[in-house]
């Protein structure tokens, strides 16, 4: 375990979804941002642009006050200070679905990561390690992978960390930190390390899994600087209790710097809960927390990202100041955690 704690880091990392503004400009720029108390000045302001090379590649132009700029432009102005770019082993595989997460492989977050860190911006990496996107719902594997299992699923997540880390080291823009799969809530690469009652051995196995990938990313960072993070989903506390006495007391996974937590008030619990469930795993397991995804709408979606029903659970409309609300909201609660 590294010595040098990490100290006042908390990220708002925003999964924005990209769609066609049809209110007028006015009413968007009408909406203006509080200030929070208690940020510090290391508090970390993060976005997910991992599709914004597709989004560019496809014609998307982005706007500051009607003035034509780069994106992460834009972000960098307004106070965005990292960003989060994901990994899938090779999104080209999936078919058509792949388009609507950016098909974003290694070279495109190495593309993205070249032009945040110009800005004086940092990158946190997130290793998928699947084709397409995993969360507590799918944990595929990737397609070269799916005959793999054992030790030789070991060494292949631990070979492509590697390989990954050694191409950003050899391009000048190794990770500020990297998260070591997503949204873990049910393990990773099903069906062995699938967390069910009828795979005794998930967590065990998941353990391995997640020390290669740590210990890759260890090999490969020479300078020691490179924070890691194992991340989940929800604010239910006893669902991280229960994944980390597994992981870190009867597994003796503890090489990582941080718990990452995804939390979207429309699906996952109120903001009361954020705040208790952030406050207690800081108490319990002496980590630092980082809201690795959250978001709302600034708009009701007929696809259903948010309609009326969650915007009621949300407790906030889905409209300009809807969303700055929930993000304000965010970013105050993880301001005032414990030992900042």
């Amino acid at each position: 375990m590294k010595n040098n704690k990490l100290k006042k880091v908390i990220l708002s990392a925003i999964t924005a979804t990209m769609i066609s503004c049809s209110l007028p400009f006015t009413a968007l720029a009408a909406v203006q941002v509080n200030p929070i108390e208690n940020l510090s000045t290391d508090f970390i302001k993060g976005a997910d642009v991992s599709i914004m090379p597709e989004l560019e590649r496809n014609g998307t132009k982005f706007y500051d006050n009607g003035i034509e700029q780069d994106g992460l432009t834009i972000l960098k102005n307004h106070g965005v200070n990292w960003i989060r770019v994901r990994i899938w082993n090779n999104p080209y595989v999936v078919g058509p679905e792949g388009v609507g997460g950016g098909n974003t492989d290694e070279a495109k977050a190495i593309e993205m990561a070249k032009r945040a860190k110009a800005l004086g911006m940092k990158v946190l990496v997130d290793f998928h390690y699947s084709d397409f996107w995993v969360d507590p719902g799918q944990q595929k594997k990737p397609d070269a992978w799916k005959n793999d299992s054992g030790d030789k699923l070991v060494d292949d997540v631990y070979a492509y960390t590697a390989k990954v880390m050694q191409d950003f080291n050899a391009q000048g823009v190794t990770p500020d930190m990297v998260q070591v799969g997503n949204e873990l809530n049910n393990g990773m690469l099903w069906p062995e390390a699938q967390l069910t009652e009828d795979n005794p051995n998930g967590y065990k196995f998941l353990a391995k899994l997640l020390n290669a990938g740590l210990q890759a990313v260890h090999d490969n960072d020479k300078d020691n600087k490179v924070k890691t993070m194992i991340h989940l989903a929800g604010v239910d506390v006893n669902l991280y209790h229960t994944f980390f006495d597994n992981l870190i007391v009867k597994n003796k996974v503890n090489d990582f710097d941080i718990i990452g937590m995804s939390f979207y008030p429309f699906w996952h619990g109120t903001f009361n809960d954020l705040k208790e469930t952030t406050k207690k795993l800081i108490q319990d397991f002496k980590k630092p927390i980082i809201l690795a995804e959250t978001a709302h709408a600034w708009r009701k979606s007929k696809n259903g990202f948010i309609d009326e029903a969650q915007e009621k659970i949300a407790g906030f409309a889905a409209s300009p100041l809807g969303q700055r609300m929930v993000l304000d909201m965010d970013n105050t609660i993880m301001a005032s955690l414990p030992d900042k």
